[in-house]
């Protein structure tokens, strides 16, 4: 008798634990096991686009599902960002970021969304930041576009993919630690920002966006701001060689999800996209953006957030300069 109720008493519960753990980890194995939405908050055909697609088609191969990569630009990301909060957190709707969503925007704007709401799962590339002038601007090098500037105060535009970009902060940076004036005209993307300077609309950007056209003799190549040269552009000295050390921004591009995200899915994608980022062809394709190819770890990208946040805030600080809402 007692055998017996010992048996009918834990029977269910085994049963109950045998059945739950496969299920627990199929869940783990099939995942994404379903249509991936992939929102990008900056207008087609940017760099954040283009590695959107990119990792898209990885994953495409990797589970075949379904990628939907959908541009959502707008009030400073805000826009891409109610977006993925509306939807599950289940994992599978992703977002393309820039360190400015964690470590500008903040300072910046009055947003309607914390960084704390969203949780880096990759980091896909980082980016050097160069400064390009239309070649109507009569100077070779850093100093003489400084000594060009101070000459022609207010006269030189310098166009960037929007406020609170880092394209935008070095400007600004420049204007402050040169002792010249230059007028800012924000794009919505770096796209447009581009367009305008090649068009001579702006004499001035910011951003690796303009290596191919320095390239082909369209804009000229001033500086690489930090200490380290490009090898896409050899011939470009940096701000440290050209007498203006400590002025190099870091520029990164990433994946977020929503940090109601179970930490297993957040884990599981970390794994999946750093195996897409490792692969040859995917490697020679972020390099021919003008990108550094990147793999880390979520304790890397928590690291990276966490310093970003300290120097880009004091930078705002020390600028003294505001985006009030974000447009």
């Amino acid at each position: 008798m007692t055998r017996t109720r010992r048996r009918l008493v834990f029977a269910p519960f085994a049963a109950a634990a045998v059945s739950l753990a496969p299920r627990t980890y199929a869940q783990a194995d099939d995942f994404p096991s379903r249509q991936v939405n992939y929102i990008v908050p900056f207008a087609a055909g940017g760099l954040s686009d283009i590695l959107a697609r990119l990792v898209a088609e990885g994953i495409r191969r990797q589970h075949g599902q379904n990628v939907i990569v959908e541009a959502r630009p707008g009030a400073a990301g805000t826009v891409a960002i109610e977006a993925l909060k509306r939807a599950p957190a289940d994992g599978h709707t992703l977002l393309a970021v820039n360190n400015g969503h964690f470590a500008v925007s903040p300072f910046f704007y009055k947003l309607s969304w914390d960084p704390s709401e969203i949780t880096p799962i990759a980091l896909t590339g980082d980016a050097y930041m160069a400064m390009f002038v239309h070649p109507s601007v009569p100077a070779a090098d850093l100093k003489e576009f400084v000594a060009h500037a101070r000459a022609n105060p207010g006269r030189l535009n310098f166009g960037t993919a929007g406020l609170g970009t880092v394209g935008h902060l070095s400007g600004e940076y420049l204007q402050k630690r040169a002792g010249v004036t230059m007028t800012h005209v924000p794009y919505k993307g770096s796209p447009a920002a581009l367009q305008a300077c090649l068009a001579n609309e702006t004499q001035v950007f910011f951003g690796p966006e303009g290596a191919e056209s320095a390239i082909a003799g369209k804009l000229r190549a001033l500086a690489i701001l930090g200490p380290k040269r490009w090898a896409k552009l050899p011939a470009a000295a940096t701000t440290d060689e050209q007498g203006m050390p400590n002025w190099g921004p870091r520029s990164w591009h990433g994946i977020v999800v929503s940090s109601k995200t179970p930490g297993e899915l957040v884990a599981k994608w970390n794994r999946t996209i750093n195996r897409i980022l490792a692969e040859p062809a995917v490697i020679e394709k972020i390099l021919a953006q003008g990108l550094e190819p990147a793999q880390a770890s979520l304790a890397d990208l928590a690291e990276r957030v966490r310093v970003d946040r300290a120097n880009f805030g004091q930078l705002i600080r020390e600028l003294g300069i505001t985006g009030g809402e974000p447009r």
